[in-house]
């Protein structure tokens, strides 16, 4: 872990700690790992909620994506963060 990262972890760790709002604080920060990371989710429940909204199936949903069942579960998964926004 480089120098910074490790600083990084230690501030984490002392807010977590002490009660702090660590989520306000990379947020307010400009983190933009964080700022990635919240981009993602809400992508990812908007897009839950464009799928419960739409009157297709979930496998025709699949289908005209072209894509396999388990890459769409994925897609729909908010605690899956290794997804690609390029």
């Amino acid at each position: 872990m480089t120098r910074s990262g490790t600083r990084d972890l230690s501030i984490r760790r002392l807010l977590d700690s002490r009660g702090g709002h660590i989520d306000h604080v990379l947020e307010y920060n400009k983190d933009p790992a964080y700022l990635a990371d919240m981009v993602l989710y809400k992508l990812t429940v908007w897009a839950q909620e464009e799928v419960e909204k739409s009157d297709l199936t979930t496998r025709e949903l699949i289908r005209r994506l072209g894509i396999s069942p388990a890459q769409f579960y994925r897609l729909l998964d908010q605690t899956n963060y290794r997804k690609s926004m390029r």
